[in-house]
Order: C-alpha cells, then sequence, then structure tokens
C-alpha cells in the first residue's frame, strides 16, 4: 500500500497545526481518522466477498467434476450392465458345463443325490 514513514507523518502534522490551528486540529484529526476506519472496513468487507466468491466458484468446479466423474462411472456400469445382460458372461456357461464330480443317475433318469464328505470324528483324550 502506501510507505508513509515517521518522517512525513511529522511534516503533515506541522502543516495541519499551522493550516488549522490548535482548536480545530483535534477535529480535523478525528473526522481523518473515522474516514481511514470507514476505508478498511469497506477493504475488509470488499476482501470478505472475494473470498467467498473464489470459494464459491471453487466448489462449483469441485461439485461439477464429481458430477461427471459420477456421470461417466454411471454410463460405463449402463454399458456393462447391458452387455452382461444381452451377452451370458462365458465363465458362468464354463462353470456349468463342467462340474468336478460327476452325477449319478437313477435308473428312470433323475439325478441322484450326492454323497457329502463326512468330518473325521475328533478324538478325545
Amino acid at each position: 500500500m502506501f510507505d508513509i514513514g515517521f518522517a512525513e507523518l511529522l511534516v503533515l502534522s506541522i502543516i495541519a497545526l499551522v493550516v488549522l490551528g490548535p482548536e480545530r486540529l483535534p477535529e480535523a484529526a478525528r473526522a481523518v481518522g473515522r474516514w481511514a476506519g470507514k476505508a478498511r472496513a469497506f477493504a475488509r468487507s470488499i476482501t470478505n466477498e472475494l473470498d467467498k466468491e473464489v470459494r464459491y466458484s471453487e466448489t462449483t468446479a469441485q461439485l461439477r467434476a464429481a458430477q461427471a466423474s459420477v456421470k461417466k462411472q454411471m454410463d460405463e456400469f449402463k454399458t456393462e450392465a447391458s452387455q452382461d445382460v444381452t451377452q451370458p458372461d462365458a465363465s458362468i456357461e464354463s462353470a456349468e458345463s463342467t462340474d468336478p464330480e460327476p452325477t449319478q443317475e437313477h435308473a428312470d433318469g433323475t439325478p441322484a443325490p450326492q454323497a457329502r464328505p463326512t468330518a473325521a470324528p475328533e478324538k478325545r483324550g
């Protein structure tokens, strides 16, 4: 901002004392102080509004990116799902066609129940 040192302030106050006189100088100093306070408050409010706008735009950009990502994933899922419905998975067909154990049939052609392996009895000692 402005680079005002002590020497410049001293010169300005001497000039103000000579021009305004000792009676009106305190009143003028108060007016300048109020004006400076209002200028600082105005600058602070502008800065806060700009910060809010930047955060809003960043949040909006992040939200749009997230929406695009979700839309892309949903489109991929829909594509995969439609392919799965129209083309059965080959691995499912091959698993169904190759049973690990041959099935036994009754004389009338119905499948016989499979024998389940039994666990060895526990030894207690």
